[in-house]
């Protein structure tokens, strides 16, 4: 429980420093590292987010595009709720 909780922390604080300065930046090494270990929920919420090389993906929530980084190594930011 307590590794959990501060993922979340880590996660507000990374969230809150790419919102002030206004650019989404892939996490570091640290913070990849714990979001990988994050259980997503299986709800479906769908988001666009589009890839380092600019492809856009639909995802069916916020987690799994954040996530999906653990798997192919490719960084998605979320650019909008819905479908791409």
């Amino acid at each position: 429980m307590q590794l959990r909780t501060l993922f979340l922390l880590v996660l507000v604080a990374v969230s809150l420093l790419i919102s002030q300065g206004g650019v989404e930046a892939a996490p570091n090494k640290m913070v990849l590292a714990l979001m990988c270990r994050l259980d997503c929920p299986r709800s479906y919420d769908p988001v666009c987010a589009v890839s380092d090389n600019g492809v856009p993906r639909t995802f069916d929530n916020v987690c799994l595009a954040k996530i999906t980084y653990c798997y192919d190594r490719t960084y998605y930011n979320v650019v909008k709720q819905g479908e791409c």
